[in-house]
């Protein structure tokens, strides 16, 4: 055989070679740079929360095996979920779902995906209630005592919650609802105090907070401001979690958005309907509290929807001042409603207000725009 025919031989078998020790440079470099960025992780670095424990070792066999390449294959995965929600096949959604935050423990957008199908899409399949509320606390439980395991106050996680509880369970759309707050009214009425309250301290407190994951401080500081809440009832804990959500919120759409979600928690505790939660008549120590994040909504976007929600409350809490004798109060929501009124909306007297002259629905009435020179109205 030629010289020249041996090397022709050869060149193929070398080139495999080198490809495969690139590879397999590229595979140990990659798992160096994993294990590092598991280390930062672990302690807090990378921008990224520390997580409070291990994963298990079918989770770190996957992560570790497939090294910096995880992250493709999340992404083959999330194109196969999109194909499978298109076509309603939720069930096979579940386990994709699952393999995704294997995959990707830190990305929020897979547990909300995931918490979502469970909680909405199984669950609106299922005939007998008691087998809607199994799903719907698969959804819970893979968003409060997972995905937030993984991503310690996550804001958007904190809202996906609350939006859970408030509307899923404290909600009137879906027919099951009534089975779900007795669901809920059953599993927290042993733990909690009489009428709902958090427990003081020792093992009832440390077994609330084990269980329903929620932080004693934070507790305190809700309550501080809204007087003690039933915790057998959805709206506390949808207060809790979106207040969670507001508190950690770095980005100011997302904080806005909690924010939001508090407000609505508030409002739903402050006019809830005894006959449809089967819990305590309103509360009406949270108003204060609603008042001040509506003062802070209204700030950060002066809209009509927001302008009107905010007078609403305002105008109970003119009336029920008026009707305590406080006029130094009532005098005070009546300034704060000329503010939001200011120029562009007509606002009837404080003594026409007080006296219940105007229905809740249109006492801010807006003002006919002046027609310009030359045109007729």
């Amino acid at each position: 055989m030629e010289k020249s025919d041996i090397i022709r031989s050869v060149r193929p078998l070398a080139c495999s070679v080198l490809a495969g020790l690139g590879v397999a440079s590229l595979l140990a470099f990659a798992s160096v740079q994993n294990h590092a960025l598991a280390e930062r992780r672990r302690t807090g670095g990378a921008g990224i929360a520390p997580r409070p424990s291990e994963p298990p070792p079918a989770l770190a066999f996957v992560v570790v095996g497939l090294g910096a390449f995880r992250g493709l294959a999340a992404e083959a995965l999330w194109l196969r979920a999109d194909r499978l929600q298109w076509e309603g096949r939720y069930f096979e959604l579940v386990q994709l779902s699952s393999w995704i935050t294997s995959l990707d423990p830190y990305a929020a957008e897979a547990w909300v995906y995931n918490a979502w199908n469970l909680s909405y899409n199984i669950s609106a399949m299922m005939l007998r209630p008691e087998d809607r509320v199994r799903w719907v606390w698969h959804g819970l439980r893979l968003l409060r005592d997972d995905a937030l395991a993984w991503n310690p106050g996550d804001a958007q996680l904190c809202r996906e919650l609350a939006w859970l509880y408030l509307n899923k369970i404290g909600g009137t759309l879906d027919d099951a609802a009534p089975a779900y707050r007795r669901f809920l009214a059953a599993e927290t009425a042993p733990m909690f105090g009489p009428e709902g309250a958090f427990p003081a301290a020792g093992a009832a407190r440390d077994a609330v907070c084990a269980t329903f994951k929620l932080d004693t401080v934070r507790v305190a500081v809700i309550e501080s401001q809204t007087g003690p809440l039933d915790w057998r009832t959805a709206e506390s804990h949808a207060l809790y979690w979106a207040w969670s959500g507001m508190t950690n919120a770095v980005d100011r759409t997302e904080r806005f958005k909690c924010r939001r979600l508090a407000c609505h928690a508030l409002m739903a505790l402050y006019g809830r309907d005894p006959a449809l939660s089967g819990a305590v008549p309103p509360h009406s120590a949270v108003l204060p509290a609603l008042l001040h994040l509506l003062e802070q909504q209204y700030a950060d976007s002066p809209s009509s929807t927001t302008r009107r929600l905010y007078g609403f409350h305002l105008l109970h809490a003119l009336r029920a001042a008026a009707a305590a004798g406080d006029t130094a109060q009532r005098d005070h929501f009546y300034e704060q409603l000329l503010l939001i009124a200011a120029k562009d909306y007509m606002l009837p007297s404080l003594d026409a207000l007080v006296r219940q002259d105007v229905s809740l629905d249109d006492f801010l009435t807006p003002m006919q725009k002046k027609s310009e020179p030359g045109n007729t109205p």
